[in-house]
């Protein structure tokens, strides 16, 4: 996957203390119902830390890879992209030809903002989309070790 890397001199902070952002992601986090297209969502998203650094996964079933961007900042990461609506062929839910029984899958923009909880090397990250499942892998800076690389 091509990684759009975008090398930024300031850091990912917005107003407010740091328990104000928490709050804010407490809040924001899953408070939308399922059927509300057109407002952002946030994926099903695994933050795990090893020695060698962090590894985020992300579900994202049904995004195409260009659907979506990777960007680091010096505190955080930020993936944001879209999931379009699609249908088998002759059948066009967008009309009232459809009705809804149960409606569990978030369709439109996303963003998942992932607070960076120890520094790292933003020239070795890389990230990949395999099975539905986008794959960011964040060495830690300073660990040059080639025992420590994998994640």
């Amino acid at each position: 996957m091509a990684l759009r890397y975008r090398r930024v001199t300031y850091r990912y902070t917005g107003p407010g203390t740091n328990l104000d952002q928490l709050l804010r992601r407490i809040w924001e986090l899953n408070r939308q119902p399922t059927w509300q297209t057109g407002m952002r969502w946030r994926p099903p998203t695994d933050v795990l830390e090893s020695p060698a650094g962090l590894l985020v996964k992300m579900e994202l079933a049904g995004v195409t890879e260009s659907d979506v961007e990777v960007t680091l900042f010096e505190d955080m990461l930020v993936v944001a992209g879209e999931r379009r609506e699609t249908y088998p062929e002759g059948l066009d839910c967008r009309t009232y030809e459809c009705r809804y029984h149960e409606g569990g899958i978030r369709y439109g923009p996303f963003q998942a903002e992932i607070y960076l909880p120890l520094r790292v090397d933003a020239e070795r990250v890389t990230a990949r989309f395999d099975n539905g499942f986008l794959y960011v892998t964040l060495p830690r800076a300073g660990s040059h070790d080639p025992e420590r690389r994998s994640l």
